[in-house]
């Protein structure tokens, strides 16, 4: 999670993974009621901390997924 960053937006972020596990920079924009910009550098940090992992392959439309998050929701 000190990977995300410890500002509000960061926290934020983590804790919306657990009610939605995939989610779009946009969508991810949208929850967090900030900037698109602002968004990608909270996934991106939690990409770099394995949180998240970009699952489309593509620089447009990309999605990232929460896996562990998953893995639980599967259990």
């Amino acid at each position: 999670v000190q990977a995300a960053g410890s500002s509000s937006k960061g926290l934020q972020l983590v804790d919306i993974l657990f009610k939605k596990p995939a989610l779009s920079a946009a969508a991810a924009a949208k929850l967090l009621d900030a900037t698109i910009a602002t968004a990608q550098k909270h996934i991106s940090a939690l990409e770099r901390a394995g949180i998240l992992k970009e699952i489309t392959g593509s620089n447009y439309g990309r999605i990232w997924v929460a896996q562990e998050v998953l893995d639980i929701i599967d259990a």
